[in-house]
């Protein structure tokens, strides 16, 4: 029984690719009572980020897992990171996703959601530029809908489920290219029309099959 707290001012990463963040605000607080623990913490990085974290949690291996996240991200935060990898990311990601597990069934509710996104590698010649889409739960399983990215004058679409608290995971995913040209370099270019399924298990052994699987390239 008891408390744990937490708070942090100002506080930053103390390498090169992490000064260049913005500085983060922490407060945290952790309420013990014998078989459980209560949580509320949030994580702020001035207009760039806010993520609050409530629930309760187990304090050992009986008990039930509790916990609802809600925020936003700018996703173009983390651009001090992927330079050095050569890589730019933009994107707005909005949080509100509750985990619930019991002895009896998982839980999942809510939703992320994706606006304005865009990824870029430069050694690799991938540009992808506005992702949108979102992740729904329901009951034990992810729900992907709508996500669409544009690939220079076409786009790429995916839909699909994922059971992350399934045996081995499964997943069951259609990807639709049109006309998309995910890469595009000195090296290699290749415009892409794809109708394609992704199913099995991570853990195990996924499959793909197309009915259509055009590319062109040079």
């Amino acid at each position: 029984e008891g408390y744990i707290r937490l708070n942090g001012r100002a506080l930053r990463l103390d390498n090169d690719a992490g000064r260049g963040l913005p500085a983060a605000d922490v407060d945290a607080r952790v309420d013990l009572a014998r078989t459980s623990a209560t949580l509320n913490g949030k994580l702020a990085m001035g207009a760039t980020a806010s993520v609050t974290v409530k629930g309760t949690a187990p304090l050992g291996p009986d008990g039930a897992l509790d916990l609802r996240t809600q925020g936003f991200a700018d996703l173009a935060i983390l651009n001090p990171l992927l330079t050095q990898q050569g890589r730019r990311g933009a994107g707005r990601l909005t949080l509100d996703l509750s985990v619930a597990v019991s002895a009896a069934s998982p839980r999942l509710a809510g939703s992320v959601a994706l606006a304005g996104g865009s990824i870029q590698d430069f050694a690799q010649g991938i540009h992808l530029t506005d992702i949108n889409g979102r992740i729904t739960g329901d009951q034990d399983t992810l729900k992907l809908t709508a996500l669409k990215a544009k690939a220079r004058q076409g786009t790429i679409a995916a839909s699909g489920t994922v059971s992350p608290f399934a045996p081995g995971i499964p997943v069951d995913l259609a990807i639709v290219a049109k006309n998309a040209r995910p890469l595009a370099s000195d090296l290699l270019s290749a415009d892409m029309d794809a109708d394609m399924t992704v199913k099995g298990s991570v853990l195990q052994q996924l499959a793909m099959s197309a009915s259509q699987a055009t590319s062109k390239g040079n």
